[in-house]
């Protein structure tokens, strides 16, 4: 499938569609000729904040956005763009910075948006939009043009 027919039915699929899968969005980026890493699965890949945020930190370093998908909006996906450690090492009080297209509640408006980091890493998985009793564990993709 060439790149701009690929690129009509990523658009058509999203438009008809309630939720986006990570599997989908990887396709995406896979048909793009990018780098692409997910995870789609009922099983968690990171069982402490602290295993997420090591990698999570990495990523960004690289200059690797991290979509996520989370029970915010009963399902909705996010990029992670930059986390706030604080200069500590206790990642329950760390903050999370989200590129964030439905930004509308925290009076700014800006498209960014802020979140504990303990507090998301336990909502982290497909929201009730998923429509489905087994939901997706800490679904995300994080994509980069190859170098």
């Amino acid at each position: 499938m060439n790149l701009l027919k690929f690129q009509r039915y990523f658009i058509k699929y999203i438009a008809f569609s309630l939720c986006l899968s990570p599997n989908l969005l990887a396709r995406y980026f896979e048909g793009l000729g990018w780098n692409t890493e997910s995870h789609a699965d009922y099983t968690k890949v990171f069982e402490e904040p602290e295993e997420f945020e090591a990698w999570a930190l990495e990523k960004i370093d690289a200059g690797i956005p991290i979509m996520v998908d989370w029970v915010d909006w009963s399902g909705h996906w996010q990029v992670l763009i930059g986390i706030d450690t604080e200069g500590k090492d206790n990642a329950y009080d760390d903050v999370l910075i989200f590129a964030d297209s439905y930004d509308v509640t925290d009076h700014y408006q800006d498209g960014y948006y802020t979140y504990p980091l303990g507090r998301w890493f336990y909502m982290w998985r497909e929201g009730p939009c998923a429509a489905k009793e087994t939901v997706m564990q800490q679904p995300y993709v994080a994509a980069a043009p190859k170098r």
